[in-house]
């Protein structure tokens, strides 16, 4: 069953401001996009099974009737709802209060960065389905307002499940903010929000379990099919496609870091539980899945173009996603079916 996308944005009537990016405020757009729903948007089908509004913590849930029915919690760094406060986020497929002893919950993720709430932002766009959404932000300032026109993070952030090829995988639901994430990120720490906002194939995300068990990590990281290795250039193209041309999109894959790839290797880090090397492994295959709706496109460029770009094809409007540095961008969002 697919879904299409709802699209939440700063300007819509009734839309809950981002503010000065107070914790507070950027909790309260994720439960309003996702749970309440707001004007006449309805939530996105999550729901809230915790929050401490005091310690400025949510825990969101993706649907249990369409979705794993997995769980995140998303916590302010500092106490006091302090403006551009930094975000953590760790995620797990259950459990049972808003405050568990992580070092013993079952398939738990690595502890990661949310939001890094620089003063630059004051836009932001949240595309969700009840199983997924990604939360979008930039600024109206001068190089904060245009596809690519700046070297610092405007936060793309992925939460919830991606599209498994394996019938019945267990561990589907994920997070990615940071890049060349292999631990927990410190308390003491800021940043996130780069791992979509300034692309590269094959950076480490995390790690994902088995697919019949919420054992055996490994790590993983997106691929995808095209010539790229990023979706960011450093030197400026600021043409747009032309309304014939063929924009030819490919999916972003989840996919097994290369560290656990070699096809006639024993070596126990190639193999899954039951000793079948990656490569053959139906538990912890290579090629996982793929992200709903974000693909990469041969066509390179748009990078004055204000923030959020779109083009037409085959009846669906796509959505340029910002990047990183001053080139433009190959990233695009669709807002046609997602998990069809």
């Amino acid at each position: 069953m697919g879904f299409t996308p709802t699209v939440y944005r700063w300007d819509d009537a009734g839309a809950p401001s981002i503010g000065t990016r107070k914790p507070s405020e950027i909790i309260n757009i994720l439960k309003k996009c996702l749970v309440d729903g707001y004007g006449s948007k309805p939530g996105a089908g999550w729901t809230a099974p915790f929050q401490d509004a005091s310690a400025n913590s949510i825990v969101l849930r993706n649907s249990t009737e369409h979705g794993s029915g997995g769980f995140v919690k998303i916590w302010a760094k500092t106490a006091g709802d302090i403006a551009n406060d930094t975000l953590f986020m760790i995620n797990a497929p259950f459990i049972d209060s808003i405050n568990p002893d992580w070092s013993t919950t079952l398939g738990v993720s690595y502890r990661d960065f949310f939001f890094p709430a620089n003063s630059y932002i004051n836009r932001w766009a949240i595309y969700a389905t009840p199983l997924s959404f990604y939360f979008v932000c930039w600024g109206s300032g001068t190089g904060y307002n245009v596809v690519a026109g700046t070297t610092a993070t405007m936060p793309n952030v992925f939460i919830g499940d991606y599209e498994s090829f394996v019938p019945g995988d267990v561990s589907r639901f994920i997070a990615i903010s940071s890049s060349s994430l292999s631990a927990d990120v410190p308390l003491s720490s800021n940043g996130g929000g780069n791992a979509l906002f300034s692309f590269n194939s094959g950076s480490v995300l995390g790690r994902l379990y088995e697919t019949a068990s919420f054992t055996n990590p490994k790590l993983f990281c997106l691929l995808q099919s095209f010539p790229f290795n990023a979706g960011y250039e450093t030197t400026k193209v600021a043409n747009t496609p032309p309304l014939n041309f063929n924009m030819c999109f490919s999916p972003i894959f989840v996919a097994l870091s290369s560290t656990y790839i070699n096809a006639t290797s024993t070596a126990v880090q190639y193999l899954d539980s039951a000793g079948n090397n990656t490569c053959r492994s139906m538990l912890h295959p290579i090629m996982r899945g793929k992200l709903p709706g974000l693909h990469i496109s041969l066509y390179f460029g748009c990078a004055n173009e204000l923030n959020i770009y779109t083009w037409q094809a085959d009846g669906i409007t796509w959505h340029l996603m910002p990047q990183y540095h001053f080139g433009g961008s190959r990233v695009w969002l669709s807002t046609g079916e997602w998990y069809a």
